[in-house]
């Protein structure tokens, strides 16, 4: 099931905000040239034996939205329970679950975001699940950087038909000594791709 704040508490807490996962070098134009090429019916085909023979790939499912991070507060740490949040999210769009059919292999998206408060840290990950069940998706390798920043994930090993999200949000990032992280309110958008199989 998802849990934000337990997740970026504990990912805070080990030092993996922003991820280990560092995705290869992919550039805006790169999504822009996959966007590209399945409107303008770029090559849709796999090897071909013959011409009976032809691969055709599905289109990508083109992924777009906007929305508000959540604002909120965590206290952990001194024996409190790390999954001490509260949260508002009036139609945020924190967690965005994506529709799609059949299996997919690969996601690669652009998150792009307004002013930044001093100190915040905006960050996003893809969340997945191996059931159709949205309720069972994990949110991890949460990835940071400045507006404009690529996220993209391999997902092949994922069963066709898997739940698949984007969690998107900002952190004031600066814990206080007892352990506090706080949440803050930032618009952003979502551009990319899902790419089927």
């Amino acid at each position: 099931m998802r849990s934000l704040p337990a997740l970026v508490i504990v990912l805070l807490a080990g030092g993996c905000l922003g991820g280990s996962d560092a995705p290869a070098k992919v550039t805006t134009a790169s999504i822009d040239q996959k966007t590209s090429s399945a409107s303008e019916g770029g090559p849709t085909t796999g090897n071909m034996t013959n011409d009976s023979d032809v691969i055709v790939m599905p289109p990508p499912v083109m992924i777009s939205y906007k929305g508000t991070s959540p604002t909120g507060a965590c206290v952990y740490g001194s024996g409190t329970p790390a999954d001490q949040c509260e949260f508002s999210e009036p139609g945020s769009q924190s967690y965005h679950p994506l529709t799609y059919t059949g299996k997919a292999s690969h996601i690669a998206i652009k998150v792009t975001y307004g002013d930044q408060q001093p100190g915040m840290t905006f960050y996003a990950t893809v969340c997945t699940s191996k059931t159709a069940d949205q309720a069972t998706v994990v949110c991890k390798d949460y990835k940071t950087g400045p507006s404009g920043f690529i996220l993209e994930k391999h997902l092949a090993d994922l069963p066709p038909g898997s739940a698949l999200g984007i969690q998107v949000g900002s952190l004031q990032a600066t814990p206080s000594p007892v352990g506090a992280l706080v949440f803050a309110n930032a618009a952003f958008s979502v551009e990319g791709a899902l790419t089927l199989v």
